[in-house]
């Protein structure tokens, strides 16, 4: 979301250098590429990026809703991202598997920053409640976290062409048994902005 990189746009030293078809940022360390929301959005960035821009990685940094094993504003390694609206089980497959896909797809990067890891699972759906979760995510046979609309089909992209990849995500919203989290995620993204600035800037660090 454009929201989530607004407190970069004039910060760290990028200069922006593209708007179409995609908004891109740019310093002496790195890129910033706004991807847009969902599967097919982020997996066509993705293909865009890598053959326009040639990075050795991609890093996903964004915003993601948790179980309440977190906190609002935790930054998060990803371990494993899955798919949590695939569902091919009468032909064999993992649930979250697509056709002759990996199971999940694991971050080969390091996690530089040392912080918390944890497994992710992406749709198209906004998770906001615990049927949602039930519905889809429970169903992976694995401990999900964390979930988005975008970092597993970033990982299949970039594993598909042989980048390296991994993410950091933070949380802007919990799931509460009593309240839908689509308020938290309202109230807390201009928070969740400034945590991916100070994201950003330790990262540029490390390179």
């Amino acid at each position: 979301m454009e929201e989530e990189v607004q407190d970069l746009q004039n910060s760290c030293d990028y200069v922006k250098i593209l708007a179409h078809p995609y908004q891109v940022w740019e310093n002496d360390k790195s890129f910033i590429v706004v991807c847009g929301i969902g599967i097919a959005r982020s997996s066509a960035c993705t293909g865009w990026v890598i053959e326009k821009l040639k990075p050795t990685q991609i890093i996903n940094i964004g915003l993601c809703g948790a179980t309440e094993s977190n906190s609002i504003l935790d930054g998060l390694f990803i371990k494993k991202a899955y798919y949590s609206a695939v569902d091919l089980t009468p032909f064999g497959y993992d649930y979250g598997q697509h056709s002759k896909g990996k199971k999940f797809y694991q971050s080969n990067i390091e996690n530089v920053l040392k912080v918390k890891e944890a497994n992710i699972a992406s749709s198209d759906i906004f998770i906001n409640n615990i049927q949602g979760y039930d519905n889809f995510i429970k169903k992976i046979n694995d401990k999900i976290e964390l979930f988005d609309m975008e970092c597993c089909s970033i990982f299949q992209i970039c594993d598909e062409f042989g980048i390296k990849y991994g993410a950091i995500k933070i949380v802007s919203d919990v799931l509460n048994k009593y309240q839908d989290n689509k308020f938290q995620f309202e109230e807390i993204i201009l928070q969740g902005a400034k945590k991916i600035k100070e994201i950003v800037s330790k990262i540029n660090k490390k390179i």
